[in-house]
């Protein structure tokens, strides 16, 4: 699968219907993600065929663009999120 900038949204009310979303700052593959009801996390992931430590987060109530959050401890790829509770 190739690197991509693009987020999508499926709107459940309308059946197989993709909308978009936003971009992304980078072209990005293999990176993680976790969300709540208010905001998306994104991190990790290779851009150009290196990890990196990017963190870019969106707000779940309105489509844009992602927006820097800070950045991982190190650069790195494939992680995963669990939820506590």
């Amino acid at each position: 699968m190739a690197a991509s900038k693009v987020m999508d949204y499926i709107d459940y009310a309308v059946v197989g219907t993709c909308t978009s979303f936003g971009d992304l700052t980078n072209a990005t593959e293999q990176l993680g993600g976790c969300a709540d009801a208010t905001r998306g996390l994104f991190g990790g992931g290779r851009i150009g065929g290196s990890n990196t430590d990017i963190i870019e987060y969106i707000t779940i109530q309105t489509t844009g663009n992602g927006t820097d959050f800070g950045d991982l401890t190190e650069a790195r790829r494939n992680i995963a999120s669990g939820v506590q509770g």
